[in-house]
This record gives C-alpha cells, structure tokens and sequence, in this order.
C-alpha cells in the first residue's frame, strides 16, 4: 500500500485514463469501449467498467473471487460482495463471463 491506496486501486485508475485517452484520438470518440479481463485483472475491470461511463460491454475470463482471493483493494468487502459488485457492472454495461458454466458465483 502506497499513501492510503494499494496497487489494485491505482490499476482502476489507469485503465480509466487509458480509456479517457482513447476517445480522445481522432475517430475513436464515438466508438463502443470494451474490457476485456484476464484472472489476475477481474477486480480491476469491474471496478474500471463500474466508474467508466459509456462502457459498452466487459468480458471477463471468471467471476469475480471473494475479498481472500482477490486483488488488494482497501475495505471493499466490508461494503459489497462480489456477486453484488458484478451486478453493479451489470447495470453499467453487458457483462459476459467465459468461464461461468454451472459455477456460481460467490457471496462472500
């Protein structure tokens, strides 16, 4: 943790100035902005898809894990779950999964 913020925290916010600073090249405002997630950055896009307007879609390669497994964010999980995080993005944007056959997702 560097100054009250971890290192997953800081990723949210560069995936949102790289965003931001897509749409600002030459024909690339208008176009439709998808995520795409790997394991290791699943939090991350959620969060990023969540506080990003106009995100078209997220795709991501799991569900998001609970506060032990996931990425370090500061007190999240005192305030969401994950289940409950994925809904959020969910109303933001069309969210697909690749690996979600018959998994659920957790709650906690």
């Amino acid at each position: 943790m560097l100054l009250g913020q971890t290192l997953a925290g800081m990723q949210v916010w560069d995936v949102r100035r790289t965003a931001q600073a897509a749409r600002k090249l030459e024909g690339l405002a208008g176009v439709p902005m998808h995520l795409h997630a790997s394991p290791e950055m699943t939090e991350i896009a959620v969060f990023a898809a969540i506080f990003e307007p106009n995100v078209a879609s997220l795709t991501l390669a799991q569900s998001p894990h609970n506060d032990k497994e996931a990425t370090d964010f500061l007190n999240w999980s005192r305030i969401i779950t994950p289940k409950q995080l994925l809904h959020l993005a969910e109303a933001r944007c069309k969210v697909n999964i690749e690996s979600q056959r018959g998994h659920a997702i957790p709650d906690k």
